[in-house]
C-alpha cells in the first residue's frame, strides 16, 4: 500500500477512562475509525456519545482525571499516544488544528486577535515577525474578514459570532495542518452564517489538502459536507460508511432512530380546526423598538438601532406562529416586546382586546400569568439554588390556589411534561439538557397562559431530544389551547410545528403567510436564501433519506407594488417594494438576485 493510500488518521480500539476501580467510567469504548487524505469525515451522535472526547484524545487534551486506557491514535504513521509532552506540543497547531464549538469561550477576551493568532507560531521559529504578520493577514483575507489589519488590533467582543468563528478558522489553518478537527463549529450560529462559515471552511481545506473531522449532531449538516459518516452512541461506533449509503439504507436501529427524529411536516398538526379565527388573542400594530440614544450635540452621531421596525401581525387562539430570520433580525426583541420585557418605542400591542403597550407595571401584573416565555438556554434561566418543584411553583404564588392545590398543580404539570415525581426534588444541575428544557416548559404552562413565547427553545438540543420536546409542545397545545409565538432559525422545526410564518430581516417582516405558502413558494429573495441555506434531508420512496439542495427563483414583482424608501439595509442602492394582501405580505428588492446574495 502506497503512502497516499494509507489513512492520514487511524484510531484503533481507543478507550478513554475516568476514575479507577468501581468508580471508573469509560465515555469512549473500543472506538476504531479512520480518515483519508483530503477527506471529510462526519462524526454524529447525541450529547454524551463520546464525539468530543475522541477529538480531545487525538489532541491529547483530555480533561483532568481522564486518560487513554487502551488503544492507539496514528497520524501519518506516528502513534500520538506514545509522544511526550514536548513532542505532542509540536504536533498541535502545526499538524493538527482544532475549531471549538463556542469561539467566544476559546478566544481570550483580554487579548487582541493578533496576539492570539501569533501563538500558532510558537513552535515554529523559522519565520521572522514580519513573515508571521504577513501570514496572518493573508489567512484573514482568505477567510474574508473585511479589514484584516484592523482585525489583528481588535478584541474578540468587537466581532459577531460568525466573524469570531472565521477568526478561529484562520487561526487553526495558519500553519496549514494536515488534519482539522471541527467540534460543533456552527451550533450557536443561524443557518445563513452557518452555511457561509462551513462553505468557506471546506473551500479552504480543499485548497490546502487538509483532512477534516467534522463533529456534529446535525445529520443534515454532515450530509451536505462530509464524504463519510461515523455514527456514535454511548461511547461506541455503531455504524460507519459513505454518507449516501448510510442515509439511504442505515443498518443499525440507532441510526434509523436518529433519521426518524428529524423534524417533518407529516408529524405536525394536520388540521387547524382548533384555531379560533374570529378574534386574535394578540394583535400587533406598527410596532417599533429602538435601542441607543439620539445625539446630544449637532456634531455627534446618533446611535439608534431599530431592532423592530413597523411590524404588524395577529396571533390567533390555539395557533403556532413561527418567526424566522438570521441573528440580529429582531426576532427575540419582538417576542420580548410583546411581553413588555423590553419597552416599545411606537405602535401598539393588544392582548385579548386590551392595549397593553402603554400600561404600567402594576397594571400588567394581573396579565403576566397569561403570557409566558421559554428561553433558549434553560440552564441560565433556571435558578440553580431552587429545586424543580419550587421553580415550577414560583409563578403560582400570586394565584388564588391554596397550598394543597398548588402542590397538585405542580405534580400535574410535571406529569404533563413527562417528568417523574422524583425529579421534583432535584436541582437544575442534576438534570440533562432535555430535562431542564422540560422544567422551563413546565414553569411556563403551570399558570395555564393564553400565549407562550418560545425563544429558540429547541435549537441547542440533540435531534432525538428535540423531537420529544416538539411533540410535547404540540400535545400541550392540543390539551390546553395555548397560542405559541415560536421564535427560531431552524426551518425544519418550523415545517413541523407552525401554522403560519413571519420572516424577519433587519427588524422588518419581509414575508408572511401560511406555512405552505412561505416554505414551498417563497416570494422574497431573503426568504429564498434562508431556505436554500438549510441542510435538508428528505425521505425517499423506499424509506431511506437523501440530501437535497433547494433552489428558488422568486418571481418579479407585479404591477401596483409600492416603493418603500425606509428599507435600504439590504443594499445601499436597493429599495424595497411592498404589497400587502389578506394572507401574504411580501417585500421585494429592486436589486433581486444581488440582494439575495448579501448577508
Amino acid at each position: 500500500m502506497s503512502n497516499q493510500d494509507k489513512p492520514l488518521l487511524d484510531v484503533r480500539d481507543l478507550t478513554v477512562a475516568f476514575g479507577a476501580g468501581e468508580s471508573e467510567s469509560q465515555p469512549v469504548r473500543s472506538v476504531s475509525l479512520s480518515l483519508g487524505r483530503s477527506e471529510v469525515l462526519g462524526v454524529v451522535g447525541e450529547s454524551g456519545s463520546g464525539k468530543t472526547m475522541i477529538s480531545k484524545s487525538i489532541m491529547r487534551l483530555l480533561p483532568s482525571g481522564g486518560r487513554i486506557a487502551s488503544g492507539s491514535v496514528w497520524l501519518d504513521g506516528t502513534d500520538l499516544t506514545t509522544l511526550d509532552a514536548e513532542s505532542i506540543r509540536r504536533v498541535r497547531g502545526a499538524r493538527i488544528g482544532m475549531i471549538f464549538q463556542e469561539p467566544m469561550m476559546s478566544l481570550n477576551p483580554a487579548m487582541r486577535i493578533g496576539e492570539q493568532m501569533v501563538e500558532a507560531f510558537v513552535a515554529d521559529r523559522r519565520l521572522t515577525p514580519a513573515q508571521r504578520q504577513t501570514a496572518m493577514l493573508e489567512m484573514l483575507e482568505r477567510v474574508r474578514m473585511p479589514d484584516p489589519d484592523a482585525c489583528l488590533r481588535a478584541y474578540p467582543h468587537e466581532f459577531s459570532g460568525g466573524m469570531r468563528q472565521r477568526i478561529m478558522l484562520a487561526t487553526a489553518l495558519l500553519m496549514r495542518p494536515e488534519l482539522l478537527i471541527a467540534d460543533e463549529p456552527t451550533t450557536a450560529l443561524d443557518v445563513l452564517i452557518q452555511k457561509d462559515v462551513l462553505d468557506l471552511m471546506i473551500e479552504l481545506v480543499r485548497d490546502l489538502g487538509t483532512s477534516v473531522m467534522l463533529i456534529s449532531h446535525d445529520l443534515g449538516l454532515v450530509a451536505r459536507y462530509a464524504d463519510r459518516v461515523c455514527v456514535m452512541c454511548d461511547g461506541k461506533v455503531v455504524e460507519t460508511g459513505d454518507v449516501a449509503t448510510i442515509l439511504s439504507s442505515p443498518s443499525e436501529q440507532y441510526t434509523k432512530e436518529l433519521l426518524q427524529s428529524l423534524p417533518a411536516r407529516d408529524r405536525g398538526r394536520q388540521s387547524t380546526d382548533e384555531i379560533d379565527t374570529n378574534k386574535p388573542v394578540m394583535k400587533v400594530i406598527d410596532l417599533h423598538v429602538e435601542f441607543g440614544r439620539r445625539r446630544l450635540l449637532p456634531w455627534l452621531k446618533s446611535r439608534i438601532v431599530r431592532a423592530v421596525d413597523g411590524v404588524d401581525f395577529s396571533l390567533r387562539r390555539g395557533e403556532t406562529l413561527a418567526v424566522v430570520g438570521e441573528s440580529g433580525s429582531g426576532k427575540t426583541t419582538l417576542g420580548r416586546a410583546l411581553l413588555r420585557l423590553v419597552e416599545t418605542t411606537a405602535g401598539s400591542v393588544e392582548f385579548d382586546g386590551d392595549e397593553i403597550s402603554s400600561r404600567s407595571a402594576r397594571q400588567l401584573r394581573n396579565l403576566r400569568s397569561r403570557m409566558q416565555i421559554v428561553y433558549q438556554d434553560p440552564f441560565s434561566s433556571l435558578d440553580p439554588r431552587m429545586r424543580v418543584e419550587q421553580i415550577v411553583a414560583e409563578g403560582l404564588r400570586l394565584s388564588s390556589l391554596t397550598g394543597a392545590d398548588r402542590a397538585n398543580r405542580v405534580r400535574e404539570t410535571l406529569h404533563d411534561v413527562g417528568l417523574s415525581p422524583e425529579m421534583a426534588r432535584r436541582y437544575p444541575h442534576e438534570l440533562s439538557g432535555g430535562q431542564r428544557q422540560r422544567v422551563s416548559i413546565a414553569r411556563a404552562i403551570a399558570m395555564r397562559p393564553d400565549v407562550i413565547v418560545t425563544d429558540e427553545a429547541v435549537s441547542a438540543l440533540d435531534v432525538t431530544v428535540q423531537a420529544r420536546v416538539l411533540t410535547l409542545l404540540q400535545t400541550l397545545q392540543e390539551r390546553y389551547g395555548f397560542s405559541y409565538l415560536f421564535i427560531t432559525h431552524d426551518i425544519g422545526v418550523v415545517d413541523q410545528v407552525a401554522d403560519r410564518v413571519l420572516v424577519m430581516y433587519r427588524g422588518r417582516v419581509v414575508e408572511s403567510g401560511n406555512k405552505a405558502e412561505v416554505l414551498d413558494t417563497p416570494r422574497h429573495p431573503y426568504t429564498c436564501r434562508l431556505l436554500e441555506a438549510v441542510p435538508r434531508l428528505e425521505k425517499t420512496t423506499d424509506g431511506g433519506f437523501r440530501h437535497s439542495n433547494m433552489r428558488f427563483d422568486p418571481p418579479p414583482p407585479p404591477d401596483g407594488y409600492l416603493h418603500d424608501e425606509n428599507f435600504l439595509d439590504i443594499n445601499a442602492n436597493a429599495g424595497v417594494l411592498v404589497h400587502v394582501t389578506e394572507t401574504h405580505q411580501v417585500a421585494y428588492t429592486e436589486a433581486g438576485e444581488r440582494a439575495a446574495s448579501l448577508g
